[in-house]
């Protein structure tokens, strides 16, 4: 999953970092994220997740909670208290049947999207991030 990079010439579009390695969600939610104007970025999932993040600067970030790739509960705590990440918008989901993971991320202050909800109405849950400016369009 390697997400092309924007031509040099090009105007720098929004960051949002892509935390999701199921395929499926992962094609929906890059697709979607360009098709908002934003540019989404996938970390390496074999290197420290959140310090690659953190050093590229974000709007934002897309979270899927139970994913296997990384430790998504570890990640989220770190970018809620990290000054260079926690004013990022975060979209976090998750199964409904992961309560414990929900009831984390609830008691750090984030809420959580069911992943039911997120995948059926994943334009409108990303445009948490920003509509396009189709004035440069």
């Amino acid at each position: 999953m390697v997400v092309d990079p924007q031509p040099e010439d090009a105007p720098r579009l929004p960051t949002v970092h892509v935390l999701v390695s199921e395929d499926f969600f992962w094609e929906r939610v890059v697709g979607t994220l360009r098709a908002l104007r934003k540019e989404p970025h996938t970390p390496v999932w074999d290197r420290d997740v959140f310090e690659q993040i953190a050093a590229l600067p974000a709007v934002g970030a897309v979270i899927d909670l139970e994913d296997a790739s990384f430790p998504a509960l570890s990640v989220l705590k770190k970018i809620l208290r990290d000054k260079r990440t926690r004013n990022w918008t975060l979209v976090v989901y998750c199964s409904h049947e992961a309560k414990e993971l929900q009831a984390a991320a609830t008691a750090l202050g984030q809420a959580v999207v069911p992943r039911s909800t997120f995948a059926g109405n994943l334009v409108k849950v990303l445009q948490v991030f920003g509509l396009p400016d189709l004035k440069d369009s």
